[in-house]
């Protein structure tokens, strides 16, 4: 199977899901070609955003406080975690004890295998709070990669062959996408959004 990553925000304690960018948890899935998760990385890590062109547009956004989010992780200690990694690294004592607290079998299934603790992916991926959908909101404000983050659920709904079976299919980026779209207060329709793009598409075989 190989092993599977995550970006971890070790200080704030929070992280980003690859699948919900729709990018896989491979390493090089996720450094490999156009990666929506490496795209909110680089936002959460920007410093000194708004004041040169080509920054992001802040001022004309829809999310609620968007500026918070751009630079949010800058000088944080930031990893992309394996759920193979070593056992306790990153990790402060309270975030294991945490950790057993919200899985209590979790200590005798640890001690079971010989380990000396949980990873930090365990961790993360039990406690710590996941802001991919509210990544993806920011990114939704910026008519690039909007246009791009489109592109990629047109791909889709090809693929899967209908937005039914795309949403039926619980991938986590449509799910992702959807509130993503609820929390920048902006409407959006699954199935207007196919039917739009299939006229599209046969407005240009005509």
């Amino acid at each position: 199977m190989g092993q599977y990553y995550i970006v971890v925000n070790v200080d704030r304690k929070e992280y980003l899901d690859p699948l919900k960018f729709n990018d896989g948890l491979k390493l090089l899935e996720i450094t490999g070609g156009r990666s929506f998760t490496l795209s909110a990385l680089a936002l959460l890590l920007a410093d000194g955003n708004g004041r040169g062109g080509g920054d992001f547009p802040c001022s004309s956004s829809s999310v609620p406080d968007v500026s918070e989010w751009i630079g949010r992780w800058a000088g944080n200690r930031i990893v992309v975690a394996g759920d193979y990694a070593d056992d306790c690294k990153f990790l402060s004592e309270r975030d294991i004890a945490q950790f057993y607290q919200s899985d209590p079998e979790a200590f005798e299934l640890i001690r079971r295998y010989g380990r000396k603790g949980p990873n930090l992916y365990e961790v993360a991926k039990r406690t710590f709070t996941d802001i991919s959908e509210h990544m993806i909101a920011v990114m939704l404000q910026e008519s690039h990669l909007k246009e791009d983050l489109l592109e990629e659920l047109a791909y889709l709904i090809r693929i899967y062959g209908s937005p039914h079976a795309l949403k039926e299919s619980g991938n986590r980026f449509v799910r992702a996408i959807l509130k993503a779209f609820t929390i920048a207060g902006e409407h959006f329709d699954l199935f207007e959004f196919a039917e739009a793009i299939n006229k599209i598409a046969g407005g240009d075989e005509e």
